[in-house]
C-alpha cells in the first residue's frame, strides 16, 4: 500500500482505548528512529500518569498506522499552550503525507481552544525532515531545550 496520501481527509485522528494498544505497540519505527523517539508503550503507559496527556491513533482508512501525543502545560501554569511530543508513523506507510496530515489535524484540533496561545514541539536538532516538516505549517524554530533537541513553536 505505498503512495502519498493525496487528502489529509483520508488521515484521521482518534483517541487511543484500551483495545488499540496492541495494535499501537505493534507499530514500527523506521531504522535509526530509535534515537529519536520514545517507544509507544513507554508512551502510553505515560498517559496513564500524566493526566494532561492525550493519546492519539492515527489511521488511514481505518488502519492505525500511527500515533501521536500531545499534553496541555497546565502544570506549567498555561493552559493554553499544548506540547506534541510523540509522534510517529509505521516505518510501511512512511513517505506518504501522513505525519503531515496529523499534524495538521491536532493544529486544528487545538485551535478549538479561543484561548489558544501556542503549541511547541521538540525534536532532534538535526532531523532535517522534521525541521522541514514542522517550519512547513507554520512552527518557528526558538532554541534549544536542556536536552538539546530543537524547540519550534506555533502561534495561532
Amino acid at each position: 500500500e505505498d503512495g502519498a496520501v493525496t487528502d489529509a481527509g483520508e488521515v484521521t485522528l482518534k483517541e487511543v482505548l484500551n483495545d488499540d494498544w496492541d495494535r499501537v505497540i505493534a507499530l514500527r519505527r523506521a531504522e535509526g528512529d530509535d534515537r529519536l523517539v520514545a517507544s509507544n508503550a513507554c508512551s502510553l503507559a505515560e498517559t496513564r500518569i500524566n493526566i494532561h496527556a492525550t493519546a492519539l491513533a492515527i489511521c488511514v482508512a481505518g488502519e492505525i498506522v500511527g500515533f501521536l501525543m500531545y499534553e496541555r502545560l497546565t502544570e506549567e501554569g498555561r493552559p493554553h499552550a499544548y506540547s506534541i511530543f510523540r509522534l510517529m508513523v509505521d516505518a510501511r506507510h512512511r513517505g506518504r503525507g501522513i505525519a503531515r496530515a496529523a499534524i495538521r489535524h491536532v493544529i486544528d484540533r487545538l485551535m478549538n481552544d479561543p484561548e489558544l496561545e501556542l503549541i511547541s514541539i521538540c525534536y532532534v536538532a538535526d532531523n532535517a525532515a522534521a525541521r522541514n516538516l514542522y517550519g512547513s505549517l507554520g512552527f518557528k524554530e526558538i532554541g534549544l531545550d536542556e536536552d538539546g533537541e530543537m524547540i519550534a513553536e506555533f502561534r495561532p
